[in-house]
C-alpha cells in the first residue's frame, strides 16, 4: 500500500506507526499531515529520537571471567587495529578455542583507547546474503536515514571512508547439521571474495573477521589484511580454567574433591588446550568422576572422550572434504606418530596425483584439521587427538 498523494510507502507507514525505527524528518512530516494534520512539532518535541550508540555491542556475547592465556594474541590484534591500522584482519582457528571471547576483550580495549567513530559487533552467518548483512549494518550506521536499497557496497565503502568504524564480523557457524555445507562454504568463499577486495579501497576503517577458516589467496592483499591462528591455551592457562570448573559452586558439588597437577596437565594437552573443550570434559569430571582428574584419565585412556559439542564442529569441518582430503586424514589418524611430506608422497590415495598433496595439506590445515610443524629441512603433519579419535570413529 502506497499513498500515491503524499508518497508515503507501506514501509515508512509502519516505522511511523510502531515506532520501532526512526524515519527522516520530511516523511515523519508527510505522515503527520495525511493523519489530519497532527501537530508534528508537537509529537517531536515529546518523543525526541535516539541518537546512535557510538559503541554498538548488539548481539556480543558478555565477556567471560575466565579468560587466559591470551595476553600475547590480544597485544598483536591491537597492535594491527589501533596502530598499524589494517583494513582487514582474519582471526581463525578451530572450533571452541576462544575466537569470540578474544574479540571481545579487543572491543573493550578499542572502546578504552577511544580512537575509532564508531565501533559495531556483528553476528555473522554465511546463509545470510550480502546485500542483507549490508543493508543491517549500513542501518546500524545511520539509523535516522531511510532504508536503503541500491548501490549497498558503493553507500557501505562511503561510510567505511566518511567513519573510522571497527566492525567485528563474528561467525555464527560455518555451517549446521542437515544444512547444505557446500553451500555453506561456497557462501562463505563469496564472502571472504567481498571482504578482499573491500581491502583494496582506499578507507580509514577496520573489519575484523573471526571464522573457523583461513581464508585463501590473503598474499595478493598483505599490505592490507592480517591474518592471525588462535591457538590452544599453553599448560597453565588451561589447567586455570579447570580449576575453575572442578572448583566452582552449585547445587551438586563434587564429593572428595581432588587435585592432581600431573593429570590436569595431560588432560589440558590431551584436548590441545580448547578452552570450550576443557570447560566440557572438567564439567563431566566433575559430575561422573568427584572431581577426579587422574581417575578420569585412567578410565578414558584408550577410548578418548570427545564431547557432542565439538563432535558438532568437527562434522561441520569434514562433511564437505573431497575424498582426497579425509584419506589423507585417515592416514595420519591411523598412525601415532608425525608423518613427514616424504612419507605422505609415498602413500598417496589411489587416484591423487602428487601435485595436489601440498593443496590439500594446505586446506586441512587452513580448517585447523591439521597440525604442522618444521624440524629443520623437514616438514611433519600430525592430528590432535580429539580429531584422530573423530576421524578413526566417523570417516574410516
Amino acid at each position: 500500500m502506497v499513498d500515491s498523494e503524499l508518497s508515503i510507502s507501506e514501509k515508512t507507514w509502519r516505522r511511523f506507526v510502531y515506532a520501532d525505527r526512526p524515519i527522516t524528518d520530511e516523511n515523519f512530516k508527510k505522515c503527520c499531515k495525511f493523519l489530519d494534520d497532527l501537530n508534528w512539532e508537537e509529537i517531536a518535541d515529546s518523543s525526541q529520537p535516539s541518537q546512535p550508540s557510538k559503541y554498538d555491542w548488539n548481539s556480543a556475547p558478555s565477556p567471560e571471567p575466565d579468560f587466559y592465556g591470551r595476553d600475547e594474541d590480544l597485544k598483536t590484534l591491537e597492535k594491527w587495529v589501533l596502530d598499524e591500522r589494517y583494513r582487514l584482519i582474519i582471526l581463525y582457528g578451530f572450533g571452541g578455542i576462544g575466537k569470540t571471547q578474544l574479540a571481545v576483550k579487543l572491543g573493550e580495549q578499542v572502546e578504552k583507547e577511544n580512537k575509532f567513530d564508531r565501533f559495531i559487533w556483528q553476528k555473522l552467518s554465511y546463509t545470510t546474503p550480502k546485500d542483507v548483512l549490508l543493508s543491517e549494518l549500513l542501518y546500524r550506521l545511520s539509523p535516522n536515514t531511510d532504508q536503503i536499497t541500491s548501490d549497498l557496497e558503493k553507500r557501505f565503502l562511503e561510510e567505511l571512508k566518511r567513519q573510522r568504524i571497527l566492525i567485528i564480523l563474528d561467525e555464527h557457524e560455518l555451517s549446521q547439521k542437515g544444512e547444505d555445507s557446500n553451500s555453506n562454504r561456497d557462501s562463505y568463499k563469496y564472502y571472504c571474495d567481498f571482504l578482499r577486495q573491500l581491502s583494496l579501497e582506499r578507507h580509514k576503517s577496520c573489519i575484523l573477521l573471526t571464522t573457523r577458516e583461513k581464508p585463501n589467496n590473503l598474499e595478493t592483499v598483505a599490505s592490507f589484511v592480517k591474518a592471525h591462528e588462535l591457538k590452544g591455551l599453553d599448560v597453565d592457562a588451561g589447567c586455570k580454567i579447570v580449576a575453575d570448573i572442578l572448583s566452582s559452586d552449585d547445587n551438586e558439588p563434587p564429593k572428595n574433591l581432588t587435585s592432581d597437577e600431573k593429570a590436569r596437565k595431560v588432560l589440558v594437552g590431551r584436548y590441545g588446550g580448547n578452552p570450550l573443550a576443557l570447560k566440557l570434559v572438567a564439567g563431566l569430571i566433575k559430575k561422573q568422576f568427584h572431581g577426579n582428574e587422574g581417575k578420569f584419565l585412567n578410565r578414558n585412556d584408550i577410548s578418548m572422550v570427545v564431547p557432542d559439542e565439538i563432535e558438532t564442529i568437527l562434522t561441520s569441518l569434514t562433511e564437505a572434504l573431497d575424498p582426497f582430503e579425509k584419506n589423507i586424514l585417515c592416514y595420519l589418524a591411523k598412525v601415532s606418530d608425525s608423518v613427514s611430506n616424504d612419507e605422505l608422497y609415498e602413500n598417496l590415495p589411489t587416484g591423487m596425483h602428487g601435485s595436489k598433496l601440498p593443496i590439500v595439506l594446505r586446506d586441512l590445515t587452513r580448517r585447523s584439521l591439521i597440525i604442522t610443524v618444521s624440524e629443520g629441512n623437514k616438514v611433519f603433519h600430525t592430528l590432535q587427538p580429539m580429531v584422530r579419535k573423530f576421524v578413526l570413529r566417523q570417516l574410516t
